[in-house]
């Protein structure tokens, strides 16, 4: 038995191969770099500069988001947000808008869920 792992070159070169093709694989993975994380995160909506005449009646409350995070040692915490701006809604109605994240520069986004807020806004009765 100890001829046929010692001796047998086939084996030998089928094992090298195998552990080549496997350092090829960890190397080749975006997350395998030392120092970056991926990490998903939940966030809250905010909704901004909606005109004191409409109301907000239902809208999207939460986005997911899929962040690659690079090396950020002695760096100190920056806020994440994710929000709508309303100011480009004149009248009553339903819209569907972008919602907007801003993240700290040493992290990337890789995909958020839902990229936009379904919003049901109505006037104001005085």
């Amino acid at each position: 038995m100890r001829k046929f792992f010692v001796g047998n070159m086939k084996l030998k070169i089928f094992a090298f191969l195998l552990a080549l093709l496997a350092w090829i694989y960890v190397n080749s993975s975006p997350v395998s770099s030392p120092g970056i994380w991926k990490r998903q995160i939940i966030l809250s909506v905010q909704y901004k500069n909606l005109r004191n005449d409409l109301r907000l009646i239902e809208s999207t409350d939460q986005v997911e988001l899929v962040l690659f995070e690079g090396i950020h040692a002695f760096v100190p915490v920056e806020p994440m947000r994710a929000y709508v701006d309303l100011g480009q809604i004149e009248k009553e109605g339903r819209y569907f808008l972008k919602i907007q994240v801003e993240l700290p520069k040493w992290m990337k986004l890789k995909y958020q869920r839902p990229e936009y807020a379904l919003i049901l806004v109505e006037e104001v009765k005085k």
